[in-house]
């Protein structure tokens, strides 16, 4: 079943500080705001990373330690031997220290896990750093755990820097200094950090108390650290946004070998790389490295220098991705079928699935991560081995530490570790029994607390706004992930007019093909396997927009997040104007119209106009032609336009941030006669006082009409004998007093059935103008 929709808290208005601050498309004002940072300064700093004030490398706690070690090491020529992790922020770390340590002027070896190994600090990394003549051994991504490891490496000599962000155990090893965010308050900016942040900062660090040279380096860093933030899923806030947007920056314009010869195997865009290059291209390519000949082959092709040797690595981590990638959608169709067999697993707390023989190759934390997305509830695989031992791989959802709960089997785990939405654990078979019990003892609770998971919505949007203009603008929010998931619009009342589906390759991946009321047509993608609407349903869908590139062409992505039936009747929250003006559509309100300027001028002050037309005009309403230009953020149409031009030209005029459509008074003149009437006496105003120089724009606003209804009445006038029209050398109409006899007849009937016609259509318009949808309203014109 579809999930239920979670709408945004309405917003009176978005202020205007903000969206004179923040300028573009006016949604991104708006979500600015619903997300917190209504603050010009504060969106200010999300959006641009150079506003951005980062905390200092010395808030981390045990860094300033580090960096003391350290820098006695680099005066005394040490050796440093580095010990990191085989995924992919293990591996960006782990080239991190070494490139700079190196630069401080350390001799830097380093070394990581076999796959057999897993995780962790084992007592060979000991053995490796005293064979490589170190005097210290630096960990990254790793070690808060390894108790037993950094005691041996005390008694032997070794001084202990450990650099990890993984959950702290009840009592930390006695390291020389244990450098770890999780130590800092919850909500500090740098608390998100993964363990390619962390060695940025000690690096930084070591840099800011060294030469100008290492602080240079520092630079040519934050491509790694990019990588590694977004593959760990790190929550992309704080400072761990500000580096992911600089280190997407520099990935950019990255000269490392390796880095270019993954995007080019993968045919990605290295000029257009974000998060999303890191999470479908280099994060599970770095992740497949540890199939080939443990990780060392990552770490390589990381540190490479030879763009020979990166495109042969390159290439051997390619095929490595790809065939991991069909051996994961096989073990997912695999574990699919185990709990179609056995329907009570799906009824746990958390779905657990032993792997058969395809539990080898690392695929069981994706068949995990495929089955918490698919169930929104924990996922724990085990692969049972041959030697007695059940390794696990375990994800989770929003809300739900599972690492906590894996931690109240750990009297029975040989090891564990991990952090709130991933973790892995390793335990005898025939504790396994027994730990699944725990596990599921522990997570009861959570999951029956945990409240309903909606699809929450930012905004609502007609479907003809929704395009690459827009999706560009809405970049600008990124990047996307956890902490600040990408903006999911809600379009409402299309109907699914086509279904296509995948093929062989990619069995998940459908497009839909959609249309709506006023004609437009919409492509929207899905990569899920749930249910989707039958051909001919009328529904509300709910999409992410991104402009990707893809063979040197950008191009309009449209994702599908859910859909519903059609809830018929639904007011937009937000409708887009020419000119990308932000709408409030107030037509329907009962409260008088005086009432609610009074309200905006509460709001605004002198930062409003109201706009209204025809002979009598609410207090304090401007007619079209004293409207100010460029001289209001805010516009209040008290009346209707008397067409899309005269609505389009206001536009221009004023150029507003925001437009309040208010309930519309019509004060114009709407008879033939009457409207002659009103003409002529305006002429005679115009002959007396201005030797008949006509300003028709502003006669035309004192009636309420366009300015071709006064052309027409004073072409019938003439054609009455009363007057003679005339232009000026720059264009303008003057009028003389008439002479001489009417026209004839027929001259007369054209004259008045053209003033017929012109006023027929303006009020036409104006019906039309009560309830017409915002968006049809300023819709740009064609051609």
């Amino acid at each position: 079943m579809p999930r239920p929709w979670c709408l945004p808290e309405p917003l009176d208005d978005v202020p205007l500080a903000l969206r004179e601050a923040v300028g573009g498309h006016p949604l991104v004002a708006r979500l600015l705001a619903q997300r917190g940072l209504a603050d010009p300064l504060a969106a200010l700093a999300f959006l641009d990373p150079a506003r951005y004030r980062p905390s200092p490398p010395a808030a981390l706690p045990g860094l300033p330690e580090g960096v003391r070690l350290l820098g006695e090491a680099a005066a005394s020529g040490g050796t440093v031997y580095v010990w990191g992790d085989g995924d992919a922020d293990g591996l960006t770390a782990t080239a991190l220290l070494q490139e700079a340590l190196a630069a401080a002027g350390l001799r830097v070896t380093c070394g990581l896990p076999a796959r057999a190994e897993g995780h962790g600090l084992p007592p060979r990394a000991v053995q490796a750093a005293l064979a490589a003549g170190a005097q210290f051994l630096v960990t990254c991504d790793t070690g808060v755990t390894a108790h037993d490891t950094v005691s041996l490496a005390r008694r032997l000599g070794l001084r202990v820097i450990i650099t990890d962000h993984h959950d702290l155990p009840e009592a930390l090893p006695a390291a020389d200094a244990l450098v770890n965010p999780r130590l800092l308050p919850t909500g500090h900016p740098l608390a998100g950090l993964s363990g390619v942040g962390v060695a940025y900062l000690l690096a930084q660090g070591l840099a800011e108390s060294g030469t100008s040279g290492q602080a240079a380096a520092l630079e040519g860093l934050l491509d790694l650290v990019a990588i590694g933030l977004v593959a760990d899923l790190a929550p992309l806030t704080g400072d761990v946004r500000y580096l992911v947007q600089r280190g997407i920056q520099a990935l950019r314009y990255t000269s490392r070998p390796g880095l270019l010869a993954m995007m080019a195997a993968a045919e990605a865009s290295a000029a257009h790389a974000d998060e999303e290059t890191i999470s479908w291209v280099l994060g599970p390519r770095l992740n497949a490295a540890a199939d080939l000949a443990g990780s060392e082959a990552g770490l390589r092709l990381l540190l490479t220098g030879d763009a020979e040797e990166a495109a042969e690595l390159a290439g051997l981590l390619e095929g490595k991705y790809r065939e991991r990638r069909a051996r994961t959608e096989a073990a997912l169709a695999a574990a699919e079928e185990q709990l179609r067999r056995d329907p009570e697993l799906q009824a746990q707390p958390a779905v657990v699935v032993e792997a058969g023989e395809w539990g080898g190759g690392g695929v069981l934390g994706r068949v995990a991560a495929g089955l918490a997305e698919r169930y929104d509830r924990p996922a724990v695989v085990i692969a049972l081995h041959a030697d007695g031992l059940c390794v696990g791989s375990a994800r989770s959802v929003e809300g739900v530490d599972i690492h906590e709960a894996i931690s109240a089997g750990r009297d029975l785990l040989l090891r564990e570790g991990g952090h709130p939405l991933a973790a892995g654990f390793t335990v005898s078979r025939e504790n396994l029994p027994r730990f699944r019990s725990l596990l599921m003892r522990a997570l009861a609770p959570v999951m029956a607390a945990r409240p309903a998971q909606p699809l929450c919505i930012d905004a609502r949007l007609e479907a003809e706004d929704v395009d690459l203009d827009l999706a560009r603008e809405l970049s600008r929010l990124g990047p996307f992930g956890p902490g600040n998931p990408q903006p999911v619009l809600a379009l409402p009342a299309l109907t699914l007019a086509r279904l296509e589906a995948g093929d062989e390759q990619a069995p998940r991946y459908r497009r839909l093909y959609l249309s709506g009321g006023q004609g437009q047509n919409l492509r929207v993608t899905t990569f899920g396997e749930g249910a989707l609407p039958a051909t001919g349903a009328r529904v509300d869908v709910a999409v992410s927009v991104r402009a990707a590139f893809w063979g040197g062409q950008e191009r309009l992505d449209v994702l599908l997040a859910g859909w519903r039936p059609a809830e018929e009747g639904a007011p937009a929250t937000l409708t887009l104007a020419e000119g990308d003006v932000e709408v409030v559509d107030w037509r329907g309100e009962r409260r008088p119209v005086e009432a609610l300027i009074q309200e905006l001028h509460g709001r605004y002050a002198e930062r409003l106009a109201v706009w209204a037309e025809g002979p009598e005009v609410p207090e304090g309403a401007l007619r079209r032609a004293d409207l100010p230009e460029r001289g209001a953020p805010a516009l209040a149409l008290a009346s209707a336009p008397a067409d899309p031009e005269d609505l389009r030209a206001a536009l221009a005029r004023v150029r507003p941030h925001v437009v309040y459509l208010l309930p519309p008074a019509d004060t114009a003149t709407r008879e033939v006669r009457a409207l002659l009437r009103q003409v002529a006496g305006m002429l005679q105003v115009a002959l007396r006082d201005r030797g008949g120089l006509l300003d028709t724009a502003r006669m035309a606003s004192r009636v309420g009409q366009r300015e071709a209804a006064v052309l027409a009445a004073l072409r019938a006038l003439e054609a009455d004998g009363h007057l003679r029209l005339a232009r000026d050398a720059d264009g303008a109409w003057r009028a003389e007093p008439g002479a001489g006899a009417p026209g004839s007849a027929e001259r007369r009937r054209r004259a008045l059935l053209l003033v017929e016609e012109v006023l027929a259509e303006t009020a036409a318009y104006r019906r039309a103008y009560a309830t017409m949808p915002p968006a049809a309203l300023f819709r740009r014109p064609e051609g």
